[in-house]
């Protein structure tokens, strides 16, 4: 027998096991007297924790041996991809995506159903994608995902099969936002089809959840609340018209005949871990943010009344957002949170035009969260990157951002950074170009706007 080892050169390659000296009696002629012994990643990764260089110990995988949908070796192969890889890139806020990840293996072969092939088909198109990048056989899965959701909807079950539903139209959405389509928005679609689906599930809007079924709301929740954030900023059309085409987003409104869950109903779901109770707080602060400032608001046209009602709304939702029960920012672990807190702080302040008039608390912010970015091995969000990116001035600050976004870049999971670096660079160059400092809202608009599809802050 002999060891496999990483490296070529390596001795232990050489330690060999010698055959026993008494003959089997039932010895098959046709195989060699050596065997293999491989290690994998995982254990690289078993040996780093034993190490004291990670942090966690990776967790092991079994095998799924149910296969309603008899799936082929191509299959197989993208669902263990899945499971140990791709799941990484599901865009959650919070939540660990591996334990999303898992609940959507399990619902994805909990039977051969129409429901259940969406979600399973969705999940391998978004596999293939993120291993493989745009692909024919990505679109084939995409395309027959789509076409089990509507046959599935013929006869959709509500007790049964609204958690399949949903986790179908987020695993499209995230195929969307993985992609960054330079076509569509169709990130978008999806968002408000779930909320149509949850619109007339009972069990989700009674809000009768598991733990799982409560993680997979909040995913939808999170998208719904980013997407309301990029409708605010990004317009297309003349005078910043939106102009309609099946190239733009669905922007609906409180007069369109489709029924949606609101975000209310969302949040009400979203019930708090123990462990976490700063998840649904900043997604509901987030969403208030987007509601309770007005675009570009009219602070000069404001009378003397309004404009002291205005100021004490925006007061009260900065000391909401600043007493958010994040764990200790000294901690590695949620030093994310802790710039995503900073990041909301820093837009208020900006977009309201720095009504509060706490200028110093505000460049307290900017210089906590590069000191975030600096120490981050990777930011995921895009809504903190985007805000924080905005905020650079100087050469170091820049140089720090930078970075950041190149190891974030070269992590598997992260998606596609395109959008976000290009469109802080161009503020930066705004920002130098412009003899004064630019309005804040008509910056982040007009940046937001350049792209020809509405990209998503998730």
């Amino acid at each position: 027998m002999r060891l496999s080892w990483p490296r070529e050169k390596d001795a232990r390659r050489a330690v060999v096991l010698k055959s026993s000296q008494h003959p089997l009696k039932h010895r098959d002629t046709r195989i060699g007297n050596a065997s293999m012994v491989r290690a994998t990643h995982w254990d690289i990764e078993l040996h780093m924790f034993l190490s004291s260089l990670a942090t966690r110990a990776p967790a092991l995988y079994e095998p799924v041996h149910w296969n309603p949908h008899e799936l082929g070796e191509i299959e197989w192969d993208l669902l263990s991809y899945f499971q140990l890889e791709a799941s990484r890139s599901l865009t959650t806020f919070g939540y660990n995506p591996k334990h999303l990840a898992n609940f959507l293996m399990r619902i994805s072969q909990s039977g051969n159903t129409l429901a259940s092939t969406a979600v399973l088909h969705s999940m391998l198109g978004l596999t293939s994608l993120y291993r493989y990048g745009w692909n024919s056989q990505a679109m084939e899965f995409k395309i027959s995902s789509l076409r089990a959701l509507a046959k599935a909807s013929e006869t959709f079950d509500e007790s049964v099969e609204g958690a399949h539903h949903v986790a179908a139209g987020m695993l499209l959405c995230s195929f969307e936002v993985h992609m960054a389509s330079c076509s569509a928005s169709e990130w978008t679609w999806y968002v408000n089809g779930i909320k149509e689906v949850l619109y007339s599930d009972i069990p989700h809007r009674k809000c009768t959840l598991d733990v799982d079924k409560n993680m997979l709301m909040n995913w939808v929740y999170y998208h719904d609340v980013m997407k309301q954030f990029s409708i605010r900023h990004w317009k297309t059309g003349p005078k910043g018209e939106i102009v309609e085409s099946m190239s733009q987003p669905q922007i609906l409104d409180e007069s369109s005949s489709r029924k949606l869950v609101s975000r209310e109903e969302l949040i009400c779901c979203d019930a708090p871990l123990p462990s976490m109770p700063w998840v649904p707080a900043i997604l509901k602060l987030m969403s208030e943010l987007c509601d309770a400032v007005p675009t570009k608001p009219p602070l000069q046209t404001m009378s003397a009344k309004d404009l002291d009602a205005y100021t004490n709304r925006i007061k009260i939702l900065d000391w909401r957002i600043r007493n958010v029960p994040i764990p200790s920012p000294a901690e590695k672990s949620s030093a994310s949170v802790y710039l995503y807190q900073l990041a909301m702080l820093i837009y208020l302040n900006r977009v309201t035009e720095n009504i509060l008039k706490q200028a110093s608390k505000l460049q307290e912010y900017i210089d906590n969260a590069f000191t975030i970015l600096a120490e981050l091995e990777t930011c995921k969000p895009h809504f903190p990157m985007y805000v924080t990116g905005w905020e650079a001035r100087t050469d170091e600050q820049r140089a720090t951002f930078l970075e950041m976004l190149e190891r974030t870049r070269k992590d598997p999971s992260s998606r596609s950074l395109f959008h976000v670096e290009n469109l802080v660079q161009a503020g930066w160059t705004q920002d130098d170009l412009a003899e004064e400092e630019l309005n804040y809202w008509d910056k982040v608009t007009t940046l937001v706007s350049v792209c020809s599809t509405m990209p998503s802050f998730v």
